[in-house]
């Protein structure tokens, strides 16, 4: 697998929705975003704005912390979106359908807390790894992207 590495600070949230909307037009169906940071670092925002730099309405994305998994669709593509925070074990993902869900290519699948069970996707391509983590102030984030093929 080829990989290559991309690095963003950004000083507001709007910066961050701007590099996510960007980042959006650069993806093919089929690949695999992950998204890893602390509490707050900006895993949901930044999935906000590449579901919507693919169509879907700013205001139809939320977070699926509480529900785990979100369906987007736009006029091409759906988007599933999944939040592993409250996840214990593997099995639980199993009964929710991810692992089939994952093999869908003609979907770009996002996963926020993706580094709680990094067996799972570690094997998939194309994919993006995305890690968030807060910069000099509570505003600013550093973006670390991890591009593999």
């Amino acid at each position: 697998m080829k990989e290559r590495r991309q690095k963003f600070l950004s000083r507001s949230e709007e910066e961050t929705e701007r590099i996510g909307r960007g980042l959006a037009a650069a993806l093919s169906p089929g690949t695999l975003i992950t998204l890893e940071g602390a509490l707050g670092s900006g895993k949901t925002v930044l999935a906000g704005a590449i579901a919507e730099g693919r169509g879907v309405p700013r205001t139809q994305v939320q977070s699926p912390t509480y529900v785990i998994l979100r369906q987007y669709t736009t006029g091409n593509i759906l988007i599933y979106h999944w939040d592993l925070y409250r996840i214990a074990t593997i099995d639980e993902l199993e009964t929710a359908d991810f692992p089939e869900l994952l093999r869908d290519r003609s979907a770009l699948t996002i996963i926020e807390w993706a580094g709680l069970f990094p067996s799972l996707w570690g094997h998939h391509a194309p994919r993006v790894e995305i890690t968030l983590a807060e910069g000099a102030d509570h505003a600013e984030r550093r973006i670390d992207l991890l591009f593999v093929d």
